[in-house]
């Protein structure tokens, strides 16, 4: 693949190397730049950002996150397309900026905006601060504190050239502004400091390095945002009660915080109906022991057993005897009788009217029985007996057949066959026998009342329970004989009784079983050996039942511990090596020797090449660049800052500022607010001189309240060409950011001073033709002092060509070739400072002095007097500048 810093050589392909590069990060650590590209965390940043740190720790993935894209980074084109701003305007919630205020930007050279402190300067530079690329800190914006500005956000319109195209951006506090905009690098204090007091190695590095730093930076703060959760937890610890050691409650407490703990723990906690009852009698049992003898008491329990088995065996019985199957069973047999006492009843209507005395006895079936066999066997072998059609004859008289008598062989054949009341017989036997089994079954086996009160009144409500079914048995026993006896109609209902024959059986089998367990488990407990096991059983269950009672206290204990090995595997995502990995290649690739080089260019400019200071190498660690501005040429690690004083960390700032530029691929502008703050004189003017050579590439904008700056400003960028415009901010009724085009008087040169003299006497013009005369006269002893103002700038900087300056320290001798001084020029200078110096002492003067104001016309005449005045030493100036290159 090929390395896109090397394929481009500008910053913007290192951004797009970061982008690819942050796609292999993180979730939160994505989040983070891209809100690191618009400024400094917040708190609310961080703990945002470690909850989405969290959120990948413990789900793996992140809801609600944006990623840093090419969207968010300077856009930088290979085709070097520039931004410039125009103006700012509908300004809203800023401070006290006033709303209807347009600040405005020539679109080259040098626009100074000049105001004194409080003026609403900072105001406007912290609108730009929120759009433009800048180092270190971004404070958000305040509006007016003074006023009720809740739920408004500071916003304001910013109007820009990007290219040959004319953009606006309504931008609003919070809102990113588009990448074009962020091609405008801003210098202030806060960028200064960056570059020279960032932790205890100040790294120095084009921004996109910072912006790995800032990142690796953020991973040690939401560390430590995560960390405070982590102390905020312990301290929330929770007080468990002393489980038994060794116990199943003992091992899973040890286990809180595991996957699956909580559901074990909760599983433990219930106790089963059976578990509480064994609880309470373990105790008891374990305490009786200690004071009895456990042999006596084991046999008293088997007794209890003996007694109680044989009659749950009996129910069991009676159960069998008297089921609702076996009821069915009763039904289905009478219902069977009666079916065949009809069919006997329907054989014996066939044979009325027979004379013979004994049809059906046992000797008439055997005589039947070998007529039947005769027949078949040789009389008429090939017909069914008896045979009864044509010429067939009796095989008993050997006569010929009539009807009747065939019709009677056939009734007789019919009656043998069906033995119908040989049926009915076999029946009512078996009815007879099921009857008495069960009245044998119930006289031996049903419960008797008070069966079981020789056990005491631990078995009282058993044996009433026996006693009710014990009244059941005999109701459904009455029932079912009667049945059987056909005493009955075949369709009665069972009688209602309580025949809860299941929840017997369950009660003795329980109570039985329970005394033969406790009869075992004291025949045991003489065993020492025993009797731990049953200690031990009742610890188990006794820690069970506490576990129980403290059941939300536990596993609030597990989710807090849950909560900290999220926080703890939250952690790991904060590790840093990458970061350092990846600054430590692009620090490589960015911090060449020819930066290096500028570097040291830009100190030379500025007046601070004596100071030593390189861009140097150092350790890569956490994050940090491998290169930092140090001391040359020596070992110590000290900061810059330890050792230089203010003006000259600012100085090497700046040159490190410059140094950065010079990696940009655009002439996009620089923004400059404060930019010489604590420099001296000499320090002052070469930062001057500096920024009025890169006017001559860029767009400058200065925010400044230093009028010896803006002299200097003014000199370096006539002698390099630069154009440069002024914009004064003031404060207002209540108000401030107040714009007016130009400089006061105090720091205007001489043709803004004109320009501006000139709309004033336009403006009051009709003030004086009116004759409002007290009016006029404050108005025109002002002008007259801006006039003489003027007229001492015009000698400094006409006459005298800027040899000289009020702001300036050291003489301009070389600007001597431009200047000469004729007696012309003192008497003018002679009768217009005498003129205008009267009018002032007038306006100073007892009122008795008399001294009329100046009129319009005299001020005007001034004016066009100072105006001539200076066109005329510009022409002498140029030609005796040319003569004496001559000579």
């Amino acid at each position: 693949m090929v390395d896109p810093i090397a394929q481009k050589n500008n910053l913007v392909a290192a951004y797009s190397a970061v982008v690819q590069w942050s796609v292999s990060r993180p979730f939160w650590q994505r989040d983070a730049l891209r809100r690191l590209v618009a400024g400094a965390l917040t708190p609310s940043d961080l703990e945002q950002l470690a909850e989405l740190c969290l959120q990948q720790a413990t789900t793996g993935r992140c809801e609600n996150f944006e990623p840093l894209s090419e969207d968010h980074v300077p856009s930088q084109s290979d085709g070097g397309i520039s931004t410039e701003l125009s103006r700012i305007s509908q300004v809203r919630n800023v401070n006290l900026l006033a709303a209807d205020q347009e600040l405005l930007f020539a679109s080259a050279g040098i626009t100074v905006v000049y105001g004194d402190n409080g003026a609403g300067k900072s105001g406007y530079s912290r609108i730009l601060k929120q759009i433009c690329r800048v180092r270190g800190k971004i404070n958000s914006i305040l509006p007016n504190v003074y006023a009720d500005a809740a739920g408004n956000l500071p916003s304001a319109e910013v109007a820009y050239n990007y290219g040959v195209d004319e953009l606006t951006h309504s931008w609003q506090s919070g809102k990113l502004a588009p990448p074009e905009l962020r091609q405008i690098t801003l210098f202030d204090t806060s960028a200064s400091n960056h570059l020279l007091t960032e932790e205890d190695d100040v790294a120095f590095a084009p921004e996109v390095l910072t912006l790995l730093e800032a990142l690796a930076k953020a991973c040690g703060s939401v560390e430590s945002v995560i960390d405070g959760r982590v102390r905020s937890l312990h301290a929330e610890q929770a007080a468990l009660p002393r489980f038994i050691e060794g116990g199943m409650v003992s091992a899973q407490i040890k286990k809180l915080g595991a996957d699956g703990c909580a559901a074990a723990i909760n599983e433990l906690a219930v106790l089963s109906d059976v578990e509480v009852s064994r609880l309470s009698f373990l105790g008891k049992e374990l305490e009786a022991l200690r004071q009895s003898d456990p042999a006596t008491k084991a046999k008293l329990h088997k007794q209890h057993e003996q007694q109680l088995r044989p009659i749950y065996i009996a129910a069991g019985r009676l159960a069998e005897a008297l089921s609702d199957v076996k009821v069915q069973q009763a039904r289905d047999l009478i219902v069977e009788v009666s079916e065949q006492q009809k069919a006997v009843e329907a054989d014996a209507s066939l044979l009325e009217g027979t004379s013979v005395e004994g049809v059906g006895s046992e000797t008439w079936m055997r005589l039947w029985r070998a007529a039947r066999a005769y027949s078949q066997d040789q009389a008429y072998p090939h017909h069914e007996f008896p045979h009864v059609g044509a010429e067939a004859h009796c095989v008993l008289c050997h006569q010929e057949l009539q009807p009747a008598a065939a019709l009677m062989l056939t009734s007789l054949e019919k009656f043998a066959r069906d033995e119908s009341q040989s049926k009915l017989d076999v029946l009512r036997g078996r009815a007879k026998k099921l009857v008495t089994s069960i009245r044998e079954a119930v006289e031996n086996n049903v419960p008797r009342a008070g069966s079981l009160a020789p056990l005491g009144e631990t078995y009282k409500d058993l044996d009433e329970k026996l006693a009710r079914f014990g009244e059941a048995v005999r109701a459904r026993t009455d029932f079912v004989c009667a049945l059987l006896e056909e005493k009955t109609a075949l369709d009665a209902a069972l009688p209602v009784v309580d025949w809860r024959v299941s929840d017997v059986m369950e009660d003795l089998r329980a109570a039985s079983d329970a005394e033969a367990t406790q009869a075992e488990e004291l025949i045991a407990a003489s065993d020492p050996e025993a009797l731990k096991k049953v200690q031990k059983e009742y610890e188990e269950l006794s820690d069970r039942a506490l576990l129980s009672k403290s059941l939300a206290v536990v596993i609030g204990e597990h989710d807090r511990k849950v909560q900290v090995q999220a926080l703890v595997k939250a952690k790991a995502l904060c590790n840093t090596q990458q970061i350092t990995i990846q600054v430590k290649k692009l620090s490589e690739q960015l911090i060449t020797e020819r930066l290096k080089s500028a570097f040291q260019s830009e100190l030379k400019e500025l007046g601070a090449d004596r100071l030593k200071v390189e861009i140097a190498k150092g350790d890569a660690r956490k994050g940090k660049s491998l290169h930092r501005l140090a001391f040359s040429g020596v070992k110590s690690t000290q900061r810059l800052t330890d050792v230089l004083s203010e003006g000259e960390c600012r100085a090497v700032a700046l040159a490190g500022f410059f140094t950065e530029l010079s990696t940009s691929t655009d002439g996009s502008a620089i923004v400059f607010d404060d930019p010489v703050c604590s420099l001296d004189h000499n320090f002052r003017l070469k930062a001057a001189r500096r920024i009025a050579l890169e006017a001559k590439n860029r767009q400058v904008l200065i925010f400044t309240h230093d009028l010896a700056f803006v002299e200097a400003l003014n000199r370096y960028a006539a002698d390099s060409a630069v154009s440069i415009a002024y914009v004064q901010i003031e404060r207002g009724a209540g108000v401030t950011g107040l714009c007016d085009d130009g400089l006061s008087s105090l720091g205007a040169p001489v043709k803004e001073r004109i320009g501006k003299i000139k709309v004033k006497l336009e403006q009051v013009k009709k003030m004086y033709d009116s004759g409002a005369d007290a009016a006029w006269r404050t108005e025109a002893y002002r002008i007259a002092g801006q006039l003489r103002a003027a007229w001492e700038r015009a000698v400094e900087e006409r006459l005298f060509q800027g040899v000289i300056s009020r702001f300036d320290r050291p003489v301009q001798t070389n600007r001597l070739r431009k200047v000469s001084v004729e007696d012309d020029d003192w008497d003018t200078l002679e009768s217009q400072m005498t003129e205008i110096s009267r009018w002032i002492d007038a306006h100073d003067a007892p009122a008795s002095a008399g001294d009329p104001a100046p009129s319009h016309d005299d001020l005007r005449s001034s004016l066009d007097s100072l105006e001539l005045w200076g066109k005329q030493l510009d022409t002498r100036a140029a030609m005796t500048e040319r003569r004496r290159k001559k000579s």
